[in-house]
């Protein structure tokens, strides 16, 4: 069945136009999914205690802890003495430091991890093009779900 170029044109336009749209409803639902989840991390929510493990786990030093509470316990003093107060114990920095943004302490690395999963388990079905165009594809997906997290601190501010 061979078409005229005006309706396989008009086709075309039409199925880039659903693509886009699914695109923006796919980022619109991951930022909000984001924004809900970082709600949910603050004190008195019921995830608070999901971030207070990974803020245990990932985000303090490790095995000088109470070398840190030994210092600032001494620093008032040496504050009042007028003795240096720019020794601080030598800390060791905990290795697994930089999943704390990645689990839910920064909303734009969470909601770029979210995008990312949801966009790997429903991209191929909704985006049916080669791994080059679904990459291109993705990335501005990224920068569409940055635009809707800003959008919706906006409206929440």
């Amino acid at each position: 069945m061979n078409l005229p170029m005006e309706e396989k044109a008009a086709q075309v336009a039409i199925l880039n136009l659903m693509n886009l749209c699914s695109l923006m409803v796919i980022c619109l639902l991951t930022a909000s999914m984001s924004q809900f989840l970082d709600k949910c991390f603050q004190k008195g929510m019921i995830f608070r205690k999901y971030y207070n493990l990974i803020c245990y786990w990932l985000w303090l030093p490790k095995k000088t802890n109470k070398a840190y509470i030994k210092w600032i316990a001494r620093y008032s003093v040496r504050q009042k003495q007028n003795i240096s107060v720019f020794y601080r114990p030598i800390f060791t920095i905990n290795k697994y430091q930089w999943l704390f943004k990645v689990l839910g302490g920064c909303i734009y690395c969470f909601s770029t991890w979210i995008y990312i999963i949801t966009f790997l388990i429903i991209g191929k079905i909704v985006f049916p093009y080669n791994f080059f165009i679904l990459a291109v594809i993705g990335v501005f997906g990224i920068g569409l779900n940055y635009f809707f997290i800003e959008v919706i601190q906006k409206i929440k501010a």
